[in-house]
């Protein structure tokens, strides 16, 4: 499991104005810099957030899952996992069907660092974060998007995110994919791409990318309700599906000409389709 710096960049945002009693982590999180690192990264890869918590550390220290959280004000980390082999303290599968009591209503914050695509009841999986996390909790997802073929289960969509918490009364704090062919590129997600935006938005913008998605819990759920495609039950009803609403937005750039040449590369074959087409409707 990982944490890299530009989810590290996103959490410290997310989880700014929250409660820092408990964090949950899905399996043992790795972070692959320093706080150096960390403390340079505005510079480096244009963002504004605020990082002054970190000054005091030694800059040359690697951080560590224990070390970034407690550094952000939490107060105990706990690991959770289906087996022991990296040490984590709670031993359960999410794919079971029943949420221990000892776990529900525990945790501030839930860090899904690339979990749920690999559990085949990625249902369950989501039923019980929503149990464990209390009331004003924030739970953030990291996770394949596009371009990870059988690195597990799934590749997860923004609309399994937003559907799934909008229907159980969460608010939708951050959605961004974070497209990783050239550098770090992060593409805000307001509304359904593939309908009401492009249909080929994923393959000529985000080939490599995963999702960052965090959510805030509303209010105690007596009842996780299961949800509907909003799309779908949009036009049930008869309605046009309404652009999702997102708090945050925390942007992360590098490499721009790089990616400009890029852009260019893997767009040219779409334009040229449609050019074409548009030419056969004429004859």
């Amino acid at each position: 499991m990982g944490l890299p710096i530009s989810v590290a960049i996103n959490i410290i945002g997310c989880t700014k104005n929250i409660e820092k009693g408990s964090v949950l982590c899905l399996g043992k999180q790795s972070l692959g810099f320093t706080v150096k690192d960390l403390v340079e990264s505005s510079k480096k890869v244009n963002h504004n957030i605020d990082l002054s918590m970190f000054h005091d550390l030694n800059l040359k220290e690697k951080l560590n899952q224990k070390l970034f959280f407690e550094t952000l004000g939490f107060k105990k980390i706990d690991t959770l996992d289906v087996s022991n082999y990296e040490g984590a303290e709670i031993l359960f599968d999410l794919n079971e069907q029943n949420t221990p009591k000892e776990l529900q209503n525990k945790y501030d914050f839930i860090y899904d660092g690339g979990t749920l695509e690999h559990l085949f009841n990625i249902g369950n999986a989501l039923n019980h974060l929503t149990k464990m996390i209390k009331r004003m909790g924030v739970i953030f997802h990291n996770n394949p998007c596009n371009g990870y073929i059988d690195h597990g289960f799934f590749q997860i969509s923004p609309t399994l995110y937003f559907d799934y918490y909008l229907t159980n009364n969460f608010k939708i704090i951050y959605s961004g994919l974070i497209e990783q062919s050239v550098g770090i590129k992060v593409f805000p997600v307001r509304q359904d791409l593939y309908r009401t935006l492009d249909m080929n938005f994923s393959v000529k913008n985000t080939p490599r990318c995963v999702l960052n998605f965090s959510v805030q819990k509303l209010n105690d759920i007596s009842e996780i309700k299961t949800p509907q495609q909003g799309y779908y039950s949009a036009l049930w009803e008869k309605d046009k599906q309404h652009f999702y609403k997102v708090e945050k937005h925390i942007p992360i750039s590098r490499y721009k000409l790089l990616r400009t040449f890029f852009n260019i590369w893997i767009s040219s074959p779409y334009k040229l389709i449609y050019f074409l087409k548009s030419i056969k409707k004429r004859f």
